[in-house]
């Protein structure tokens, strides 16, 4: 991956990566709380799964008002429509990442949510569609009469957390120094060629990914790092650029995701 040219800024706080929390937030106010009684206040970035019972900003509401906090949405918070309205209809919904790139603690921060699906891309094949848009044209064609009156259907509400390749170009213009991923790069056995392709396009220094639900540093591959943060864990980026294990992942001792559990995702 390409070495980022250096830019001028200041490294205002440490950054949190928030891995997978499916549905439970509780560790994140425990550690972060413990890290303001130090004179810390981390700025947060959760990895996508978060599930979320509630709107995003209540799910944290005990320290909503003392951090920044942004995200990128995973597969599973579009299984249900609660999980999916929890983030996009949240007083959070503008901290999204996905497709951006935000200045966050000093550093330029990239998004991409969600995860490359066969039924609409899975690079380096061709895709099947560009973009939601024309996915949901042509879906609009074949609905059957049943389905005539909804606003949204399963399938619709699923594909909001599908990589496009619209949202991926986008990005491939783009420069950052971070970069935040739901799926991995193909260091990992279930990674992806195109999130190496577009670290490198971008510049970073470091990826960090969730998804795969198991913590892990990987060998630097040249001037970028790789990291994964596992099922509920918590990786600092902190301000001297060093990479710190708050919280290790409740899965990393079994190796995270295996085979069937990828494909079943």
């Amino acid at each position: 991956m390409s070495k980022h040219k250096k830019q001028q800024h200041v490294i205002t706080h440490p950054l949190w990566l928030c891995g997978d929390t499916h549905g439970c937030v509780d560790h994140v106010v425990e550690h972060f709380l413990n890290a303001r009684r130090d004179g810390v206040t981390p700025h947060l970035v959760f990895l996508g799964d978060m599930e979320c019972a509630q709107a995003f900003d209540l799910e944290l509401q005990e320290i909503r008002e003392i951090t920044d906090v942004w995200f990128i949405h995973g597969n599973h918070d579009t299984d249900t429509s609660q999980a999916w309205n929890a983030l996009a209809s949240s007083a959070w919904a503008d901290k999204n990442l996905h497709g951006y790139v935000k200045e966050i603690s000093g550093r330029s921060v990239a998004g991409l949510g969600g995860v490359f699906r066969s039924s609409i891309w899975a690079p380096p094949a061709p895709p099947v569609f560009a973009s939601y848009q024309a996915f949901r044209r042509d879906l609009l064609t074949r609905r059957p009469p049943k389905d005539w009156g909804l606003k949204e259907t399963k399938k619709e509400r699923q594909h909001f957390s599908t990589i496009f390749p619209d949202i991926y170009s986008r990005l491939m213009t783009c420069r950052a120094q971070v970069l935040v991923t739901h799926e991995a790069p193909s260091c990992h056995a279930y990674g992806w060629q195109a999130i190496d392709n577009l670290a490198v396009s971008l510049g970073v220094s470091y990826v960090l990914h969730g998804h795969l639900h198991e913590t892990r540093i990987y060998p630097r591959q040249g001037t970028c790092q790789v990291v994964g943060v596992g099922y509920r864990g918590i990786v600092s980026l902190e301000t001297d650029d060093s990479i710190s294990v708050i919280r290790a992942g409740d899965y990393d001792a079994t190796g995270g995701l295996n085979e069937q559990e990828v494909e079943s995702e």
